[in-house]
């Protein structure tokens, strides 16, 4: 079989994972306030904040292979993006609104 350059094909990534807060956790995801005390943020198993480290070293390492889909033109796609987020889906009101997503 003879391969064929296709110029429409590519090799795509999406990955969403879930983790559940820690009690006995670190914090992670926190920011300094005005005081340079850090704040926010949610407590997650040490081992997972280790982990989570050296995935998102991992992920700027690739990123600068990524490409937009259809760069420059009217449908391009937002498709180099990778971000974290706090989501509050334990509020059963659904009155926090998730914390702003954070690029990576």
């Amino acid at each position: 079989m003879e391969f064929k350059e296709n110029k429409m094909s590519i090799l795509k990534l999406n990955v969403s994972f879930a983790f559940p807060p820690a009690k006995d956790g670190v914090t992670y995801l926190s920011s300094p306030d005005e005081s340079g005390k850090d704040t926010g943020g949610i407590m997650v198993d040490p081992t997972l904040a280790t982990l989570l480290d050296k995935a998102i070293m991992s992920i700027q390492a690739v990123e600068q292979y990524a490409i937009k889909i259809n760069e420059g033109k009217a449908n391009e796609e937002q498709t180099v993006k990778a971000s974290l987020q706090i989501s509050h889906h334990d509020d059963l009101l659904h009155l926090t609104p998730d914390e702003p997503e954070q690029e990576i």
